[in-house]
């Protein structure tokens, strides 16, 4: 199955986003609900701050947020199969000061024999970085999650895939480091019963 279609973009660049047909198989809306309510703004000038649902996410799943990033923030995002402190979960991480998204874990604490299982040594793996704009202002991330693959697009532009098998269940949640992002109800909705 094709979850990916590619277009020209004005300067010869290529865009990636989710196909229609794919969005449109995504119809039965999934309650989002916060314990403490949706702020009017995720801020977190020299630290970190997330907001988690009270629902446990479906294993098949379409999520939309579009992010207001302030100038000068670090990171924010959505986090996927979390725990309900926003503890342990997956993280699809907007970087506007690289320029990049990122998918990471939290705590990725491994240890093992080869240099890169030192724990914190590595903070992510490097094949799940996309490079992308990221300037001040509203970005729309888009998730869709089927059991254990996970493809997220940013501003149907850049696309990222990848497996994730460890957390199997979980919340989503929104996030704010180092600088401040308006969150907005994250919207999430999944294939329709049959």
């Amino acid at each position: 199955m094709s979850v990916l279609e590619a277009r020209q973009n004005p300067d010869g660049t290529l865009a990636f986003g989710f196909a229609d047909e794919l969005m449109d198989s995504f119809c039965d809306d999934v309650p989002v609900s916060l314990t403490s309510g949706l702020p009017t703004r995720l801020d977190a000038p020299d630290g970190y701050t997330a907001v988690v649902s009270d629902e446990e996410l479906p294993g098949q799943f379409y999520a939309k947020a579009v992010l207001d990033i302030a100038p000068g923030t670090t990171e924010c995002g959505l986090l996927l199969r979390s725990s309900q402190d926003g503890d342990h979960s997956y993280v699809l991480r907007l970087e506007p000061k690289r320029g990049r998204l990122v998918f990471d874990r939290w705590p990725r604490a491994i240890t093992g024999d080869a240099q890169w299982h030192v724990s914190g040594d590595v903070p992510f793996d490097v094949e799940l970085e996309r490079a992308c704009k990221l300037a001040p202002g509203p970005h729309t991330l888009e998730v869709i999650v089927d059991g254990d693959l996970c493809v997220a697009v940013v501003d149907r532009q850049v696309a990222l895939s990848t497996r994730i098998y460890d957390l199997p269940a979980g919340r989503i949640g929104l996030f704010a480091g180092e600088g401040s992002v308006t969150p907005p109800q994250p919207w999430l909705c999944q294939p329709a019963a049959a």
